[in-house]
């Protein structure tokens, strides 16, 4: 079940309310990167982490050279994290033996469905992934289910934060206005951070709080 009065008032208040930066126009490989270094925060966090690791490289095709020894060092002394760079390395990897522009000009024309089971092959790529470099990358018509947008959503009392990610996709995309999914993402982000946390939430300063379910203890989703 979909709370979709709530999710027309969330998308009314961030619209007057919450101000959205224009969407980057990112190579898709950079992007791609980016995400998987961060999914939790790609547009800001993700590419301040891809510039330090290309930095530290100084190309991607030295770091498809690397071993697993250097690898591993260059992870400690940047503080990156060693299993997502791995992925990185891997997408590198899928990029020269298969992938590069060719690649993406050969799978672009397929359906969300089709390019998330794509993309989702490379090993380290799961869905959530794929769905982040769909929505904020190739500008695809659908919100990202990350652990901050789903905190959100269950709190608030949207959905049920029981379902699967699949599932939450598959129900909440149809009800989301045409091309607010980018705007409607980055604003649930930013609410996270601003006022949803995790540990300690800012319900009295929350300007949904009349409308939230965990702050109204209203059912058995608020726990999260």
């Amino acid at each position: 079940m979909v709370r979709q009065d709530k999710i027309t008032f969330l998308v009314s208040y961030f619209h007057w309310h919450v101000p959205v930066p224009r969407p980057q126009i990112v190579d898709p490989l950079d992007g791609l990167i980016q995400i998987v270094l961060d999914p939790v925060d790609p547009l800001i966090a993700g590419s301040e982490k891809r510039d330090l690791l290309l930095q530290s490289v100084g190309a991607w095709s030295n770091l498809t050279t690397m071993s697993v020894e250097s690898l591993t060092a260059l992870c400690q002394v940047e503080h990156l994290p060693h299993k997502r760079v791995q992925t990185v390395h891997r997408i590198l990897n899928w990029w020269e033996t298969g992938g590069g522009i060719k690649g993406f000009a050969a799978i672009n024309h397929l359906s969300n469905h089709h390019l998330i089971a794509r993309l989702c092959h490379i090993p380290g790529i799961g869905r959530t992934t794929a769905t982040l470099f769909l929505a904020l990358i190739l500008k695809r018509d659908l919100l990202p289910i990350t652990r901050p947008i789903h905190r959100v959503l269950t709190r608030v009392g949207i959905v049920s934060r029981h379902a699967t990610e699949k599932h939450l996709a598959d129900q909440l995309n149809p009800v989301i206005p045409c091309e607010r999914y980018f705007a409607l993402y980055w604003q649930l982000l930013h609410h996270s951070q601003q006022y949803c946390t995790v540990r300690t939430p800012l319900c009295t300063e929350c300007p949904f709080a009349e409308h939230c379910d965990k702050y109204r203890h209203k059912n058995d989703w608020c726990p999260i």
